[in-house]
């Protein structure tokens, strides 16, 4: 979830519930990003696993964007694990095709668009897992969804604006439908399933980042 704040979580009634029913196997971290805190740097420093600079940050909207360096994606999909992207083109820009085994791309620049990507997610998103756990025993999958509504809004409105409490509300359902669907996989022995739901970096509260301050630092 795009630019998702650290102080979001107690939004989030799935989280708090998952925490109280399944104590094991839930976890709850504060993640602290590397600055710059934009999009495509943040996606380059968490496959890579390196620092980006603030020279890339120039690079914010450039479309060509490939990554060379060694990543977990490229480490995945060379092991043979089928890997699935939809949502924020800039995954499209990072690993062109044919890097990824499918991926549905859905153009991210529009910051006054709040809800065309997160409803392609929500369109596509189960299928693509459908797809995953309905392959051949032994068979490793990765799917990533990339929603953008709440680094739109928070752009738009800023993060007190009712259109952010939707947005969460929305993002909560998901992930709690999410969750139902990876304990039905494992109580019918389809498989194991991790489940991580996490942002990319956070935001002022009148919706910027890309700095190094608390708010756009901290993400969930």
């Amino acid at each position: 979830v795009d630019a998702l704040r650290y102080d979001f979580a107690p939004f989030f009634p799935a989280i708090e519930r998952s925490l109280r029913s399944a104590p094991n196997s839930t976890r709850l971290f504060s993640f602290v990003a590397d600055a710059p805190t934009t999009t495509m740097q943040r996606l380059k420093g968490l496959t890579t696993g390196g620092l980006p600079t603030f020279v890339d940050a120039g690079r914010s909207f450039d479309a060509s964007i490939d990554i060379q360096e060694d990543t977990w994606v490229h480490q995945a999909i060379s092991a043979g694990v089928e890997m699935s992207v939809t949502g924020d083109d800039t995954w499209s820009s990072l690993f062109p095709p044919p890097r990824l085994t499918k991926n549905l791309p859905f153009p991210s620049l529009n910051v006054k668009d709040i809800d065309g990507c997160d409803d392609h997610v929500l369109r596509t998103f189960p299928g693509l897992v459908e797809e995953a756990t309905s392959g051949a025993k032994g068979t490793k999958s990765l799917v990533v969804g990339h929603f953008l509504g709440v680094d739109h809004i928070g752009h738009r409105y800023g993060i007190d604006h009712p259109e952010m409490r939707r947005k969460i509300a929305q993002m909560d359902e998901f992930l709690e439908r999410m969750m139902m669907r990876a304990e039905q996989v494992k109580r019918e022995g389809e498989g194991e399933v991790v489940l991580l739901f996490f942002g990319d970096h956070g935001q002022t509260t009148s919706g910027d980042h890309g700095g190094a301050t608390k708010e756009e630092v901290e993400s969930l």
